[in-house]
This record gives structure tokens, sequence and C-alpha cells, in this order.
């Protein structure tokens, strides 16, 4: 399983569905659960990196001559992609794992996707880090028990907010999240030498990454306004 954390609005569920999209281009299938997104949103920000036209224009329809041959040919791209894309509010983890169980044997999915961790339903009596721990456990045991790549995504803690560096430690929620990831990964803005932040970047920091052939790095990300 792969956890990708991030304080709000840093990109982190962008990211995530690139890697789902790009994932699926090259021929491996999976499922989104989008439980922050709606389905229109995370189609039209696909669309957006495919096509290399800038979201504002997809969402107000004022597109270039140009830009709707570009458009047209993703939308063709996309919609024969093998992503499943859900976002019904607050599954369980029963839930994804029938419906995952469910798409693996009609369709032979290879991963799974749940966007936000903690906006899952289930465990409401428990507090945030018991949840959390709960959620963890049953991601991760979907993914073994359905032989399935599992990403999800969640938040950081507030320390981190404050300008810390990432560390094992960032990742909101339960350690239990850390102990069950194959991967942890970290999206934080990217910090020029200088102390002053570049907002055309952001920095992925590996935190932990079990049998990682370069171990434990940092890989810096381009942001452009336009589009994902």
């Amino acid at each position: 399983t792969l956890h990708i954390a991030g304080e709000p609005g840093i990109g982190k569920s962008i990211l995530a569905n690139q890697i789902g999209v790009n994932m699926a281009i090259d021929g491996h299938g999976g499922a989104i659960y989008s439980m922050e997104m709606k389905r229109k949103m995370v189609a039209r920000r696909a669309l957006s990196a495919l096509s290399k036209v800038a979201t504002r224009s997809l969402k107000t329809g004022n597109l270039e001559d140009d830009d709707w041959t570009k458009f047209i040919g993703a939308v063709d791209k996309l919609g024969s992609l093998p992503i499943f894309l859900c976002d019904e509010p607050d599954l369980t983890i029963q839930q994804i794992r029938v419906d995952c169980a469910r798409l693996k044997a009609q369709w032979g999915i290879e991963w799974f996707l749940v966007d936000y961790l903690l906006l899952m339903g289930g465990y409401e009596k428990l507090d945030e880090t018991e949840r959390s721990a709960r959620f963890s456990k049953g991601i991760s045991d979907i993914a073994k028990s359905l032989d399935l790549v599992g990403i999800t995504i969640d938040s950081v803690t507030k320390d981190l907010m404050d300008g810390g560096a990432p560390n094992k430690k960032s990742v909101r929620g339960s350690g239990q999240i850390i102990h069950d990831a194959d991967i942890v990964a970290i999206l934080t803005e990217h910090i020029n030498p200088g102390g002053k932040k570049n907002h055309n970047l952001a920095t992925l920091t590996f935190t932990k990454g079990r049998e990682l052939d370069a171990g434990l790095f940092s890989v810096d990300l381009l942001r452009t306004k336009q589009y994902p």
C-alpha cells in the first residue's frame, strides 16, 4: 500500500489521481473512491491534465478552437481507460472490500484509491486516532486478501503545517498507518535554499519505503496554474 499525506490544498488528491490515470494508461485498471471530490471534478481535472487545456476553461466552457481538438482527444482517451470511479460519501471498509472484489472478478482491476482515509464511514464512536487505525488496517487487509495495490490519502500533523520537516510522525492519525503502509510519501511546499517557498514546485518526500531500490529520497514536482 501507498499512503500520501499533505496539508490541505497542496495537491495530494491531484497527484494520487494522476498516478491512477497513468497506471490505467499503462494497462493497469483500478478503482477510485473519491469521498472528497465529486466525480465531475475528478474527471475534469484528469481531462485537463491529459489535454493540457486549462481546468478553468473546461469549467466555464470557454475553449479556443485548438482546445476543442485536444479536449475531444482527451475525452476519447480517458473514456477508454479501465478506471472505475465512485463518489459515494462515507463508504465503509466492508463496502469498499465488496466493490473491489466485484471489480476484480468482472474487470480484473489491480489497484484502488481511497480519498480521504478519514472521510470513510464506520467506527463513529471511536476517536480520530482509533478510527484511522481501524481504517488503515482495513485497507491493508483488502490489498492483501485481494492482491491489489491500495493507495490512501490523508492530512498531516499541525507540526508539519507550522513549518516542520516531513518525517514518519508527520502523518495525521494513528501510527498504525505508518506500520501498515509499504510506502509513505508526504507532499509539501518546495522551499528554496534561502528559505523562501517556490509555488511553482512541490516536494514529495518518501519517509518510508519497503524494498525501495533508491532508499528514502525526495523529488520535486512541477506545479502549473493552468492544469494539474
